[in-house]
């Protein structure tokens, strides 16, 4: 890689030394900048191009949002990696909505702060090339067309002379119409891969992004076969998504090591242009040419991108079938290079939204996403007409429990009975950690009389939970007869789970008793 530039924004110069240091010792040639304040980093932004740009997100003459703006501001094309001490995932998604590159927290991984900053300078390096080259192309065309408006006034001059200038003035006029559809070609994929990435910057989420990359896929790849694929790593398999052409290149499902390219996380090509390795997941047919290209995202496999070519067919031409090889070897690079980035930062997007929504002891949703559900499903029950009820409920005598066996115990059993919870929910409903040894259920479309049995049937069920003894208090309430905003439902349960407990514990009170 050639040396590039990258700038360092931090107001504490301890930190700001220290990474600095450690760029320049770890990416060999590599040019680091250091700035100590925002507008001191603008201002080098404005006099100097640079290949990444690493920031802390909170600095003291701006806040991080409005740092990022004035970054894409100066150099949209420049990726920006944030760093930040907080512990704030609405904070990195905004962050990331804005175009920020990623999103790292303090102290950072060297490993993972240089394998993001080596990802960022190879995805700028692409664009700059992809750039250079459409002008290069323009460049040529324009003096191309001036070469053969003077060799064609030349032959103009020449035709009483020379016997084979009609032939000869065909021959231009071919090679002219062969690099003017060459450009036209260049441009329109040029075009395609603006157009998918913006696309695929405003997707919401994985689904989605492989929808639109697929749409794309079979424009820019429409005389081959081809796979899209995502790396499942739940169950350590690849898995086909999306296919097009006559058959699919790969078979539907393999393991990683299946694909050399997955196990080098780099291009690999079978047929003509090198290499005699056959990856063992394709389907080999009488294409003789194959492409594996790893869609990388974080520095780690998210997918892959399969192309099965029969270029015989098109040129017999040795020279020319391994100059279209090349070309469609840096096409498919670079498409699935802004597939991969796509991926990646909807994946981190998605991590850091579940973050914030789910409680990190059971895994249930937290009091903030209650919050935010349950008014909505309250509108909604009023507007359908139906009954929505709350199960608020705890474990008896939890403290108790928790300084005879020890707080791992108590957290064991906080989890044994989320996972209760939730085993007994239906799709719709909402489970909720709503403080301590407190959990509450949303039960939309459930009476107040189901409600109560739904209540009775868990009191009973958790028994079992423990070591036999653990007893639940529950109340009910329900909608609208015990309330008609959340805050009037929740105090109802709220109320009838404190006469419950005020009743001797051990039971479910579905309204309370004045």
């Amino acid at each position: 890689m050639s040396a590039f530039r990258i700038l360092v924004v931090d107001d504490e110069s301890a930190v700001l030394d220290a990474l600095a240091s450690m760029l320049r010792s770890q990416l060999i040639g590599a040019v680091v900048d250091t700035a100590a304040t925002a507008d001191a980093a603008l201002k080098q932004l404005a006099q100097n191009i640079y290949d990444a740009v690493i920031s802390d997100i909170r600095m003291p003459d701006m806040d991080g949002l409005t740092l990022l703006k004035e970054i894409r501001a100066i150099s949209p094309a420049t990726p920006t990696i944030l760093i930040t001490g907080a512990d704030d995932n609405e904070l990195a998604v905004q962050a990331l909505r804005l175009g920020a590159y990623d999103y790292i927290r303090k102290p950072p991984e060297i490993d993972y702060l240089l394998a993001s900053v080596n990802r960022a300078i190879q995805v700028r390096q692409l664009s700059l090339k992809v750039e250079g080259q459409q002008l290069d192309l323009e460049r040529h065309a324009i003096e191309l067309e001036r070469t053969v408006q003077e060799r064609t006034q030349e032959l103009s001059r020449e035709i009483g002379e020379r016997k084979g200038i009609e032939e000869a003035l065909q021959q231009s006029n071919l090679k002219l119409t062969d690099w003017v559809k060459e450009l036209e070609e260049r441009t329109q994929q040029i075009t395609f891969l603006s157009e998918m990435t913006a696309l695929l910057q405003a997707c919401q989420s994985v689904q989605e992004a492989c929808t639109v990359a697929t749409q794309f896929l079979k424009e820019l790849f429409a005389a081959d076969a081809g796979s899209l694929c995502l790396y499942q790593d739940s169950m350590r398999l690849v898995e086909v998504i999306a296919s097009w052409g006559p058959r699919s290149a790969t078979i539907s499902e393999f393991q990683p090591e299946a694909c050399w390219a997955l196990r080098r996380l780099q291009s690999h090509l079978m047929g003509d242009l090198s290499s005699t390795l056959i990856c063992e997941h394709l389907r080999l047919s009488q294409a003789p040419n194959y492409f594996c290209f790893p869609l990388i995202g974080q520095g780690k496999a998210l997918g892959l991108l399969v192309l099965q070519s029969a270029l015989k067919e098109v040129s017999p031409d040795p020279v020319a079938r391994r100059k279209l090889l090349l070309t469609k070897q840096h096409l498919g690079e670079a498409v699935s290079n802004h597939i991969a980035l796509a991926l990646a930062n909807l994946s981190l997007r998605e991590t850091l939204r579940d973050e914030s929504i789910r409680d990190p002891l059971t895994d249930l949703f937290n009091r903030r996403y209650l919050d935010e559900t349950l008014p909505r499903e309250l509108r909604r029950a009023e507007r359908d007409q139906q009954s929505l009820s709350l199960i608020i409920l705890d474990v008896d005598h939890f403290k108790e429990f928790n300084d005879k066996f020890g707080h791992e115990v108590g957290d064991s059993l906080l989890r044994s009975l989320a996972a209760h919870l939730n085993s007994r929910t239906r799709g719709h409903d909402i489970a909720c950690r709503y403080g301590g040894d407190e959990f509450l259920l949303v039960l939309p479309g459930a009476s107040l009389e189901v409600a109560s049995q739904r209540a009775e049937r868990l009191r009973e069920e958790t028994k079992a939970l423990g070591d036999g003894s653990v007893c639940l208090s529950l109340g009910v309430a329900s909608f609208p007869g015990h309330g008609s905003t959340a805050t009037a439902l929740i105090r109802a349960a709220d109320l009838a789970l404190y006469q419950a407990k005020a009743q001797g514990r051990n039971q479910v009170v579905s309204q309370v008793i004045t």
